[in-house]
């Protein structure tokens, strides 16, 4: 089945969608099943990988936003204005 062949599956009926997947409503015979098996593979979901934390750190640090606000205290806090630094 080709990726984006289901696309819309919803507006649809039944009976098209039944065709499109190759099946029937009573399900797979054993020899499709089979079939599909040795040609597709399991149906694992894939697990995302795992970032560092360094990694997430670093992602959320270069947001404009969050830059903007840690320069805002950088400058607070040269300047001397302790108070508003450490508030950032």
């Amino acid at each position: 089945m080709p990726a984006g062949s289901l696309d819309g599956f919803w507006s649809h009926s039944v009976e098209e969608t039944l065709a499109r997947l190759d099946t029937t409503p009573q399900g797979l015979s054993s020899r499709d099943a089979a079939r599909r098996l040795a040609e597709v593979g399991r149906n694992v979901a894939v697990e995302p990988t795992r970032r560092r934390l360094l990694a997430r750190i670093g992602r959320r640090l270069i947001e404009p936003l969050i830059a903007i606000l840690i320069v805002a205290a950088l400058i607070s806090g040269a300047t001397g204005d302790w108070g508003a630094s450490a508030s950032s």
